[in-house]
């Protein structure tokens, strides 16, 4: 589904990084799924997930862990809800934020697992409309908000049935838009020392492209939502079309 998360955020423009204020960043990780992994080929460590394709995972590294480095082999397993799945991956690199690895040798099982996790239909028929009376006023029109599982969400700004803007997160990811508006990507992560809040507390730590792939998924997510119109999902597909 999804390209390894080496060939996902390529080309990052660090001058475009948003943040609120300078604070701790965690990237916000699946609740569901995790890494577990041989440290130094002894004790098994638990890794929250930040990213996840069919082909590499980006991990959360626990406080104070031994990074590894860009080339090194690690081997693990990684745990759905329903069931554990053996991988050997090779580091493509690693920081505090995250340790990003593409799978290598036979992972057939866990690639049609992940498939089967990130069934991108299913996920948009999942999401839910939040009451439109506990959210704040827009000055640009009327806000709606959608929220699923497995980090999914749409938030919006309609106004005579037309979308204005929108902020969409899928599966960590996160593209925002509207009709005359420049595209913006990247990944959601938050403040560590706040409470979680609606989505104008999050950060977003912008990159310059997606792989084709992310965003052909993007686009059938959108095309699956039943709570919009037609118009409303076509003008969210071509501003994903038109990114940046």
């Amino acid at each position: 589904m999804f390209k390894k998360l080496k060939g996902i955020f390529k080309k990052e423009d660090k001058s475009k990084t948003t943040a609120e204020r300078h604070t701790r960043v965690q990237v916000v990780p699946f609740y569901d799924v995790t890494l577990n992994v041989l440290d130094q080929g002894k004790s098994e460590k638990i890794l929250k997930v930040a990213n996840l394709s069919a082909s590499g995972v980006g991990a959360i590294p626990e406080a104070g862990m031994q990074l590894p480095n860009k080339g090194d082999r690690m081997t693990g397993s990684m745990v759905f809800p329903d069931g554990k799945f053996p991988v050997t991956m090779k580091v493509a690199h690693a920081s505090d934020l995250a340790i990003g690895c593409a799978f290598v040798e036979e992972f057939t099982n866990l690639k049609n697992e992940i498939l089967r996790y990130f069934s991108v239909e299913l996920a948009a028929k999942e999401l839910v409309e939040v009451n439109a009376d506990i959210l704040k006023s827009e000055p640009d029109g009327a806000p709606r908000l959608f929220r699923g599982r497995k980090n999914c969400e749409l938030f919006l700004v309609e106004n005579d049935g037309k979308i204005v803007r929108f902020q969409l997160s899928l599966f960590g990811n996160y593209i925002e838009g509207g009709e005359g508006l420049k595209t913006k990507l990247g990944f959601l992560a938050s403040a560590q020392d706040e409470k979680p809040k609606y989505k104008g507390t999050s950060l977003v730590r912008l990159v310059s492209e997606f792989s084709p792939e992310i965003l052909s998924n993007a686009t059938k997510y959108v095309e699956n939502i039943q709570a919009l119109s037609s118009e409303q999902r076509e003008i969210i597909c071509i501003a994903m079309r038109h990114d940046a």
